[in-house]
């Protein structure tokens, strides 16, 4: 097993949670992990008083012009006007912005994307799996 990421005892900062990725390459079962921990530092406490809802869509917008740069659009959200905590959606954009590309190139190389959390790390977890999807990866969200 390869891991790769954030040792999860890093304080994370605001928005910037600490989280670590585990891949998995025993043959038939090739999976990548995404793990963010949840609240524990003071920059996570203050990611979680950002509780205005923000859309979506403007993560989405984004990441078009951040990780995913110059790649295929995305398929079109399907609740465009979905509003999202504004801590764990800034967290799910600056978690892509620094995996996105890499997960992508896992899931092309055929691995399943799999992104868990607890606390505050799984709504961040649920948000980067619609975020993923929105980019055409397929990840399932463990929260």
């Amino acid at each position: 097993m390869i891991i790769e990421g954030e040792p999860m005892l890093t304080p994370g900062e605001v928005s910037q949670p600490a989280h670590m990725i585990f891949i998995n390459e025993s043959g038939d079962n090739d999976t990548i992990v995404l793990s963010i921990r949840g609240t524990q530092s003071l920059g996570d406490c203050l990611s979680d008083c950002m509780c205005d809802l923000v859309p979506l869509n403007d993560a989405v917008e984004k990441l078009k012009e951040t990780a995913f740069k110059g790649q295929e659009e995305p398929v079109e959200v399907e609740t465009p006007e979905a509003l999202c905590h504004q801590g764990m959606l800034d967290a799910a954009v600056w978690l892509l912005e620094r995996h996105g590309v890499r997960l992508k190139a896992h899931h092309e190389a055929g691995k399943k994307i799999f992104v868990t959390g607890h606390s505050m790390g799984a709504g961040t977890a649920a948000l980067v799996a619609v975020l993923l999807q929105a980019f055409k990866i397929p990840a399932q969200g463990v929260a």
